[in-house]
């Protein structure tokens, strides 16, 4: 890690975010910044789509990079859901993946990418497509 890099000398805590967190428009910005905004479908009313999952790198005040990936049943060919144990498949698809310039992009991107397999795994998630 480098030393003149933002993450050297600030911790970084990753937060599940969605439209009702505090720093919501803050969030909003640096992914508008990032260029990033169109992958995360956020409409009109500045409302996340329920199957999207928005992880964020704080490091005190600034906003280091997000991550984002949606969840989505696993179909057939055919278009019919896989089952698993009597469940529909479920994979987490990776969306989009920014990092603020002056942090480092390895270790941002290594913290968002470990939060966000957790969370998949949490949401039970078979496959996590994207994420390498």
């Amino acid at each position: 890690m480098c030393t003149d890099e933002k993450t050297a000398t600030q911790p970084i805590d990753v937060q599940l975010v969605d439209s009702w967190h505090t720093r919501w428009p803050d969030v909003l910005a640096v992914i508008d910044h990032l260029g990033a905004r169109e992958q995360l479908q956020v409409d009109r009313d500045g409302w996340l789509p329920a199957r999207h999952n928005l992880l964020v790198a704080f490091a005190h005040d600034s906003i280091a990079g997000h991550l984002s990936f949606r969840v989505q049943p696993v179909r057939a060919k055919g278009g019919e859901p896989l089952m698993h144990l009597g469940r529909p498949m479920v994979e987490a698809q990776l969306e989009s993946l920014g990092v603020q310039p002056g942090f480092s992009k390895d270790d941002v991107e290594r913290m968002l990418r470990a939060a966000a397999e957790r969370r998949a795994r949490t949401l039970r998630c078979q496959e996590l497509v994207g994420f390498n």
